[in-house]
């Protein structure tokens, strides 16, 4: 059984060739190192060191320990070193799991901060559906994962994202045939989503948690839309709605990216405001670094107001 301390004492006395003296520089009594030698032989089963009026020897087993123990001392203060490395996040990888959408969106934006903060951190991405993140850490093959909340016992889950989720409007659709109520943040709030009843509507392929929120919604409000085109791609839908082929849902985290250089028509409904909260997952009892707690604070911090979009109107 590795023992640190019997360890160093054993190669104290090797270097000193002599147990009064390795006493002295241990700053333990010579009795006491004498009882830790005679513990060291009985657990190593043969006789470690020849002793002399002057000091002492190594037998041909205590060489062999001796070597075994500068070996095993140098692998312990190594793996040390580098579990202090990884708790000082100055060396290590991050395996990260995203789904498509979120790897599309939010990973540009907190990726250039992340290797500003720890230059020597690799990040290792894994793009899956959200439904396959709490699998993947489960089995290790993560250290996090952004998810829905699933309960999962043998994970923690840290709330980072609350991400509003917008309709679409295409260009096309003037604004006064809308049912406008009122304004939230300068997005207009549609009092009813029964004028989306029959319209055509791009969405995401059905396993797509995106996908199970829009017909969770058309379920709710009795809509069967006319569904033009199934897609994994939420930058496709958009450009899609842009030609005037139909309508969409998009998450906010997608805003920011998808309104640069051009306008986007969104909107909310009053009553029934689209919503999806995402958490940063990690396995229980897992150590966090100072680079874990601090990606996930980033990717956090991704979240917010959809500003630069054009609301409708």
């Amino acid at each position: 059984m590795f023992n640190e301390r019997q360890l160093n004492a054993f190669v104290k006395i090797c270097q000193e060739k002599n147990i009064t003296l390795a006493a002295r520089k241990l700053f333990i009594s010579q009795p006491a190192l004498s009882q830790t030698v005679r513990q060291l032989e009985n657990e190593v089963g043969a006789p470690l060191f020849i002793r002399h009026q002057n000091g002492v020897t190594l037998t041909q087993a205590g060489t062999v320990y001796y070597t075994a123990c500068r070996d095993m001392l140098l692998l312990h203060s190594t793996a040390l070193r580098k579990i202090q490395d990884l708790k000082d996040s100055n060396s290590g990888t991050i395996t990260l799991g995203l789904s498509t959408v979120s790897a599309r969106f939010l990973l540009p934006v907190f990726l250039s901060r992340f290797q500003s903060l720890f230059p020597l951190i690799e990040l290792s991405l894994v793009e899956t559906r959200v439904k396959e993140v709490s699998r993947l850490l489960l089995e290790g093959k993560i250290d996090l994962g952004l998810t829905y909340l699933t309960g999962e016992p043998n994970l923690t889950y840290q709330q980072v994202l609350c991400d509003r989720i917008f309709l679409e409007i295409p260009p096309a659709i003037p604004t006064n045939g809308l049912p406008v109520q009122k304004q939230r943040a300068g997005i207009p709030q549609l009092a009813s989503p029964d004028f989306l009843d029959g319209q055509p509507f791009i969405l995401l392929k059905q396993e797509r948690g995106m996908r199970q929120l829009a017909d969770a919604f058309f379920r709710q409000h009795d809509l069967h839309p006319r569904i033009v085109l199934e897609t994994d791609s939420i930058t496709l839908a958009h450009d899609l709605v842009q030609k005037n082929l139909g309508f969409t849902f998009l998450p906010g985290i997608a805003l920011p990216a998808l309104s640069a250089g051009q306008q986007i028509r969104i909107c909310e409904f009053a009553d029934a405001p689209l919503t999806r909260t995402l958490y940063m997952a990690y396995r229980q009892n897992q150590y966090m670094t100072r680079a874990l707690s601090a990606l996930i604070q980033l990717i956090g911090d991704c979240a917010g107001a959809p500003s630069g979009c054009t609301a409708v109107g």
